[in-house]
């Protein structure tokens, strides 16, 4: 299935107006359900904005937009699954649905303003992308450790030793927090 080919369900915007991915609520292994609506910038309901990396355009999966098959990139339709409520309807803009991939115009209009349109979300939520269950742990405690590592530099460490000596300490956390940068999200700009 290739990105951005056939019907769309893109609605054209008005000069003011963005569009929400409302994601509906289910399970992990649910098909993802969602629909796109319109909203003014400057009054928009809460949402959260995404921030990820789009991955492979050739590798896609479908999710159903409007009651219709909507080909997204399969890191995008991880972030979805992982973000899903499973008890509520998402409020989310993500530039790959909420724009028209397909309407040079739009993208052209669209692209601009997404400064605003971060600025203006209740939250940003950056995706990395997936880890392997084995690895979910080793996360936690490398950005535990990151966590750590600010509280001391604000408070307690004051010489090259005592970061030295912390670096030893925790050799592991700091190679998986290597390998959350080298993460393709890290090398967009």
């Amino acid at each position: 299935m290739e990105l951005f080919k056939g019907r769309t369900p893109h609605r054209p915007l008005r000069r003011d107006e963005i569009r929400l991915l409302r994601l509906l609520p289910g399970r992990f292994d649910d098909p993802i359900k969602c629909y796109l609506e319109h909203e003014s910038l400057a009054s928009a309901p809460c949402y959260d904005a995404l921030s990820y990396a789009w991955g492979d355009a050739t590798q896609t999966l479908p999710i159903m937009l409007d009651d219709a098959p909507y080909p997204i990139t399969t890191n995008l339709e991880a972030a979805l699954r992982y973000l899903r409520d499973p008890q509520g309807v998402l409020s989310l803009w993500v530039d790959a649905v909420c724009v028209n991939q397909l309407d040079i115009k739009e993208r052209n209009t669209q692209v601009p303003r997404m400064r605003d349109i971060f600025e203006r979300a209740g939250r940003t939520v950056v995706w990395l992308g997936d880890y392997p269950p084995h690895k979910k742990e080793s996360v936690d405690a490398a950005f535990a450790f990151l966590e750590c590592v600010f509280e001391k530099i604000w408070s307690e460490i004051d010489s090259e030793a005592a970061v030295q000596s912390m670096i030893k300490d925790h050799g592991d956390d700091i190679s998986v927090l290597n390998s959350i940068v080298q993460r393709p999200w890290f090398n967009r700009v």
